[in-house]
């Protein structure tokens, strides 16, 4: 949270956002979901997607976060 911080320093709801992903489903070695992503952005799903952020240099690599509407985070990556 703390180099999100750093990085993105305009986007003030993203540490919050990011303390409240606690459970996760492991999709891949270096992804993790939050959010179900059933019917992904169709009409009543709760994965509708918005953007991505992508954070280099982290202590984990660069870092792609999967933001969605309502500035939920939806899922993290990691890669070297």
């Amino acid at each position: 949270m703390a180099h999100a911080k750093k990085v993105l320093p305009e986007e003030k709801w993203l540490p919050a956002a990011l303390s409240k992903c606690k459970k996760c489903l492991i999709e891949k070695d270096s992804y993790y979901r939050f959010v179900k992503n059933d019917h992904a952005n169709k009409s009543g799903s709760k994965w509708q997607f918005e953007r991505q952020f992508v954070i280099k240099d982290t202590e984990h690599g660069k870092v792609i976060l999967d933001v969605l509407k309502g500035g939920h985070i939806g899922g993290i990556s990691f890669h070297d």
